[in-house]
């Protein structure tokens, strides 16, 4: 991309003019006029080019550069000569002399990676603050440009704090304000915002806002085009602090507005005034990452290959002299073959050395997770075991199905029985459960609800009373559950367990076998995988309570079993009477290895979670869980027994209810809770059952304070004390601090957060702690007095972002085109829902759950905590079997 010798002629002012401009062409000193914009500075461009070295020395030297560099990639910046002087800014001459040529790194997609970055700071002579400012440059992309998604364009930026309003740090408008340029798919253009978003603005007409990032303004209002010179003039006019909406954004594309947006609050505060020109260009950025999908994406190392095998390959024969070395094709297919020069004019089938089809690469799951190391070759093994197939071998095997042909009921036949039959049936024969979690049933709902033509929405519960009736009547399941009652258990015991570290770091007794604050969730096993494997020295700090798929094994297993009793079976014997049954009880409790347990989950991850050797019963040789298939596997096989989705919601509707007998009384007639709601998150909750808990027993009343770190998937939640003697702040004492961290890329910022506060080093992987100790905690100044900044008390940590209901093993987005065609008027022309929006929907699903039958909730909660069940497990470093490129596959 190259810009012209007008780049950055931009022209400052703080006198403030509100009539808008009429006219259909206004050069940018008409604008300036209009707007009583009186200063004005042009930046300076050699008479010659000059290499990327000598571009940076002029840069630094004369355009007042912020920090006195260019922060991003000097290394993409040069003067170079105009590749298209004969295509001017229409209705404008070309100008001579060099331009500054800005290049994107193939495959990059942020400051970081490709482009370049960085800022200049202007102040007005007598001292005072502009607060209003424009800046106009020209720009020519490349004939052969690629636009991919889109990218960033210079722009304005104020406020003191340099690297806030980007990058994903939402603007509070406390500190700073940015407005920049974007192009979108085919150049379409745009503004680019961080500035708050008061008075519901994100639902005004052409405002496209995303919680985690930027607002985009008039999208597509213009486009640009290649191998062709532009103008863009974008002037920015703040709003009256701290909050009248009086703020204005215009832009003008060629000398021609193509944006005006008015009643903007871009600032909160008179201390942020604008400051000078952003020049911010590059692809993409983490903007595109995360709106693509939600999904962190990490590039393969060079273990990540799997050669191309070749399944039945004929007898290889001798080479011949003169034989040529052979060559890989592809068709128009993509298909690949295996030839040699000669065989290409071959078309006898006999000839040895016609094309062969080489067999595609699979890649699976297994091969993936143990490429990196995330899974050890006999945790692959475990995997293989779990799938919607095998739990219909399983219930094959066991008789359950209706049509299997075995029955352990009055109505089997009797022509083919014999007492020795039957009780050698009746001793193998394990009773079916299956436990659902609330994520999963969220998942089809929303999936059900955007696969119905009419705005009808189904919820989660008449989704889990249609499986119930799935489960039981189609499958033969004894039992079916959602996991909300387990994860209730799992709660309780989390903050019994947070109570306990709290004591021992109050009273300086924690060790590395025992130890104290900070406190990291434990029910994602992928954070949990990664940390065994990647970062030992955080394991002592991971909670050791269960997962909720694990304590309801526990529970399903150790207490419900016992609860049941033996089923009734029913033998026939011929030998005593023609037609006669006779009933035989066993009083016995049901053992753990008499029952066969599934689990629903919302990611893959969960089977390697049940997979644990912690959760397998030596004494009885059986697992707490025994087979877990994710949301997507249950929808397969709901469609291979022939039920589509929309019949588990008309199962599940009002009008069929009444077949609903709901969870099977216990013996002591109490019954299993449906669908409990926990306020907080979507991913369990644990963070909020925390402060809930603090907030409970205080003797003072407490103030939560929440804020944003990076965007949504990463926030700061602290508790302080209304009348405490306050400092500066205005603020009492803080009491309790937290964090919520979804997604890799913040989880890894919490790794080493939490490693500077505590004096560890972290990145060791499983070798262990490294020597040493790093600086302990952060101190802050305040006033004339240096105090410890509290480090975090509990932080709620999930692999992915967006949290369990972005989980890998969710419903995929489904477009409903009639729906979306009605949608359209409220939606850019050209952009589908995307899987942001699909998890947002599924998020406002989760949280339609509805009570169902928990009347003797805490009754029951109290004793299951009672029974003398282990709710709690271990954690131990892992060592990588993967060396490079030493992988076999």
């Amino acid at each position: 991309m190259y810009f012209s010798l007008s780049l950055l002629s931009f022209i400052t002012a703080a006198v403030l003019w509100n009539t808008a401009l009429s006219s259909p062409q206004v050069p940018p000193e008409v604008i300036a006029s209009q707007y009583g914009l009186t200063t004005s500075t042009s930046m300076p461009f050699p008479s010659q080019t000059a290499s990327p070295t000598d571009t940076q020395a002029l840069l630094v030297s004369e355009w007042s550069l912020g920090k006195g560099r260019v922060q991003d990639n000097p290394q993409n910046l040069a003067f170079v000569d105009d590749p298209y002087p004969n295509k001017p800014v229409p209705g404008s001459s070309s100008v001579p002399g060099p331009v500054l040529q800005v290049t994107y790194a193939e495959g990059s997609f942020s400051h970081e990676t490709g482009g370049a970055q960085f800022y200049t700071l202007w102040n007005r002579t007598d001292g005072g603050n502009f607060n209003t400012m424009m800046v106009t440059y020209e720009l020519a992309f490349d004939q052969n440009f690629d636009w991919v998604k889109g990218g960033k364009l210079p722009g304005l930026r104020g406020g003191l704090n340099s690297s806030g309003c980007s990058g994903g740090n939402k603007a509070d408008g406390l500190d700073c304000f940015s407005s920049r340029l974007m192009w979108r798919k085919n150049g379409a253009g745009e503004v680019y915002a961080y500035i708050p978003t008061p008075n519901n603005f994100c639902s005004e007409k052409d405002i496209t806002c995303n919680s985690d990032f930027g607002i985009s303004i008039d999208r597509g209002a213009f486009g640009f085009t290649n191998g062709q010179w532009v103008r863009v003039t974008l002037l920015v006019r703040l709003n009256d602090p701290p909050n009248v909406a009086n703020g204005y954004i215009g832009l003008y594309y060629n000398d021609i507005q193509a944006i005006s947006q008015g009643n903007l609050q871009i600032r909160a505060s008179d201390t942020v005034a604008a400051n000078g020109l952003y020049f911010s260009t590059f692809f993409g950025g983490k903007f595109f990452l995360a709106d693509k999908d939600l999904n962190d994406f990490i590039a393969p190392s060079q273990a990540c290959i799997k050669p191309v095998e070749q399944t039945n390959a004929p007898k290889q024969r001798e080479k011949q002299p003169g034989d040529a070395s052979t060559e890989i094709m592809i068709d128009s297919s993509g298909t690949y073959y295996e030839v040699s020069p000669s065989s290409q004019a071959s078309t006898s089938a006999s000839r040895p050395n016609e094309p062969r089809q080489l067999a595609q690469a699979q890649i699976s799951l297994n091969d993936c997770l143990a490429c990196s190391g995330c899974i050890t070759s006999a945790e692959s093994v475990l995997i293989t075991l779990q799938s919607h197939t095998e739990v219909l071998n399983f219930l094959k095997e066991n008789g359950s199905l209706p049509d299997s042909g075995t029955d352990h009921g009055p109505t089997a036949s009797s022509s083919s029985s014999s007492s020795s039959t039957a009780s050698s049936s009746s001793s193998t024969y394990k009773i079916p459960v299956v436990s659902i979690s609330p994520q999963s049933l969220a998942s089809l709902a929303t999936a059900i609800s955007a696969s119905r033509s009419k705005d009808v929405s189904c919820s989660p519960l008449e989704v889990f009373r249609g499986l119930r009736i799935f489960f039981t009547e189609t499958l033969g399941f004894s039992q079916v559950y959602d996991t909300t009652f387990a994860r209730h258990i799992a709660l309780k015991e989390h903050i019994k367990e947070f109570e306990e570290r709290r004591n021992r770091s109050r009273g300086g007794t924690e060790s590395e076998e025992e130890a104290g604050l900070p406190m990291l969730a434990s029910a994602c096993p992928g954070w949990i995988c990664y940390a065994e494997k990647a970062h030992k020295e955080m394991l002592p700090y991971i909670s050791w309570t269960k997962s909720p798929q694990q304590v309801m094994g526990t529970i399903v297993k150790e207490y419900l079993g016992r609860k049941w009793g033996k089923r009734q079976v029913f033998v026939f014997l011929e030998c005593l009477h023609p037609g006669l049954w006779l009933t035989l009880i066993d009083l016995n409790d049901n053992r753990p290895d008499e029952i066969y347990h599934v689990t629903v989950m919302p990611c893959y991850d969960k089977k390697l979670e049940a997979s644990r050797q912690d959760f397998y019963n030596e004494i009885y040789a059986t697992r707490d869980v025994d087979c877990v298939i994710t949301t997507g596997e249950l929808e397969v096989l709901l469609r291979e027994c022939g039920w589509e989705l929309s019949r588990v919601a008309e199962e599940g509707g009002p009008e069929r209810q009444a077949r609903d007998a709901g969870s099977e009384k216990l013996k002591d007639g109490s019954t299993i809770p449906e669908m409990m709601q926990h306020g907080g998150t979507s991913s369990g909750s644990y963070l909020h059952s925390i402060i809930s808990h603090i907030r409970a027993e205080s003797q003072v009343p407490l103030v939560l304070e929440i804020k944003a770190i990076r965007n949504a998937d990463y926030e700061e939640f602290t508790v302080y004390e209304e009348n405490g003697s306050g400092d500066e702040t205005g603020k009492g004492k803080v009491v309790f601090k937290g964090a919520k961290c979804y997604g890799f890329r913040n989880l890894q910022n919490i790794v080493r957060k939490i490693g500077k506060e505590k004096g560890v080093r972290t990145g060791a992987g499983a070798a262990g702690r490294l020597g040493g100790r790093v600086g302990a905690g952060r101190r802050l100044k305040k006033g004339n007095t240096e105090t410890e900044d509290k480090g975090y008390d509990y932080v709620e940590v999930m692999a992915c972002p967006g949290g369990c209901v972005n989980g890998g093993g969710q419903m995929k987005p489904i477009i409903n085109e009639e729906k979306e065609k009605d949608e359209m008027d409220t939606q850019m022309q050209g952009w589908k829902w995307g899987d942001r929006d699909w998890v947002r929907k599924v998020e406002e699903t989760y949280w339609s759950i509805g009570k169902g039958n928990d009347d003797d909730d805490e009754e029951l909660s109290k004793k299951v905590m009672e029974a003398g069940l282990s709710f709690r497990t271990s954690y131990r470093a892992v060592e990588s079997e993967v060396i490079g490129l030493a992988v076999k596959w």
